[in-house]
């Protein structure tokens, strides 16, 4: 254990902020930095709000990842719905909905 003095903390992925009216920020900036790089395609384009009106929209006749592919998928939605539960409550809707598309590969039929 380490331990550390001052306003600002690092705990878990997260950055504490003891601000100075009594009120504490927690940001993590970094932790989401590593979901964006990991991200196996460029981010090319800004959005106003986290969740689009086309978030439900889904094409089963696509074809499905490949093993590597829907491994940094499973990651990704992982860090990002640890996120979602610590600091950015805000993008919980947009998380959770992925959370849905992530299937166990070692698990072939979980309907039974």
């Amino acid at each position: 254990m380490v331990v550390s003095r001052g306003k600002s903390h690092n705990f878990l992925g997260m950055k504490l902020d003891f601000l100075d009216d009594n009120t504490v920020t927690v940001g993590m900036k970094e932790h989401i930095k590593g979901a964006i790089s990991d991200f196996p395609e460029d981010i090319i384009r800004n959005a106003a709000t986290p969740v689009a009106k086309y978030l439900f929209e889904t094409n089963d006749t696509d074809e499905k990842l490949s093993p590597e592919l829907a491994d940094k998928f499973h990651r990704i939605v992982a860090k990002l719905l640890y996120v979602t539960q610590r600091a950015r409550i805000d993008i919980l809707l947009a998380i959770a909905f992925p959370c849905t598309r992530v299937a166990d590969p070692d698990v072939q039929d979980w309907k039974k």
